[in-house]
């Protein structure tokens, strides 16, 4: 069972996202086209052209950018 805590937010870019893009490139696209901080904690999902391939990234209190690929 996953539990989220009420505190969390989820973003989901509406537009379709380059899956090779690196850190930088998505951490571009949190702060200029969501309007966030990476450093808030909440989780942001990437989609691909089709919709069939999703990134979900966090960045963590040690400042890495953690997230998988489905």
């Amino acid at each position: 069972m996953l539990t989220i805590p009420t505190s969390l937010r989820v973003f989901a870019h509406r537009f379709a996202t380059d899956m090779r893009k690196s850190f930088h490139g998505l951490v571009g696209i949190i702060e200029s086209e969501l309007g966030q901080q990476v450093e808030s904690g909440h989780l942001f999902l990437f989609f691909n052209r089709r919709r069939v391939r999703v990134k979900i990234r966090k960045f963590d209190k040690l400042f890495r950018f953690r997230g998988d690929e489905f």
